[in-house]
């Protein structure tokens, strides 16, 4: 059994976040997703250049730790941001769909760190039957 953790600096955009640019202009609103999903795309792409053998398994548990600098946003608003983490791990290139092949289910906790807002993502391989 494999696990990886990749760490995404500061803090994602939650769902409320994301239906106010939405209702503003959705165009306004795609161009903030893509921004986010590029922000975990090249933070995966950082992690496979400065380690290469950094890989994500899939098919995988995904727990997430979220951050951030205080709770002002429900957990339901900050969890949508799952979103944009796996839209950059399939950007990246570490995952061809994020279906319920690759994705066996999620785990979330939520901390305050005013001073490091940050994500932490870790990816769990299930042991594999005989092992």
């Amino acid at each position: 059994m494999r696990n990886i953790k990749l760490v995404i600096p500061g803090e994602l955009m939650t769902l409320n976040q994301y239906v106010n640019k939405q209702r503003t202009n959705r165009f306004v609103a795609n161009g903030a997703k893509q921004k986010f999903t590029n922000i975990v795309r090249n933070e995966v792409l950082r992690n496979k250049k400065e380690n290469p053998k950094f890989k994500i398994p899939f098919p995988s548990k995904i727990k997430i730790i979220w951050y951030r600098k205080n709770k002002r946003s429900d957990p339901d608003n900050i969890a949508f941001a799952k979103k944009f983490i796996l839209d950059g791990i399939m950007k990246a290139g570490e995952l061809d769909n994020d279906n319920w092949t690759n994705v066996l289910g999620f785990e979330d906790h939520f901390r305050i760190d005013k001073d490091n807002p940050r994500t932490e993502v870790e990816f769990i391989e299930p042991e594999k039957e005989g092992s």
